[in-house]
């Protein structure tokens, strides 16, 4: 069913990836970046005919929705 992820996630990987390591540690702690990003994916979800494809870029936008609540848990626990 969601067969559309498979390919999603190693691109998604391998973006991060491409940012380097001096960026990772402001992203993962930066709950507005993760919340744009789910917002783009529903955004693209809209845009969607294909059901599956469709599914599977609104289930993206709700895993960046559960980073940015744990990004934010991180701020709050290590205010800097």
């Amino acid at each position: 069913m969601f067969g559309f992820i498979r390919y999603l996630i190693p691109a998604l990987i391998n973006f991060i990836i491409w940012l380097g390591e001096p960026l990772l540690p402001l992203l993962m702690n930066d709950p507005e970046h993760w919340k744009l990003r789910a917002q783009e994916a529903r955004l693209a979800a809209r845009h969607l005919d294909d059901p599956e494809a469709k599914a599977a870029m609104i289930k993206v936008a709700e895993e960046y929705e559960r980073v940015a609540l744990r990004a934010a848990e991180r701020v709050l626990k290590n205010p800097e």
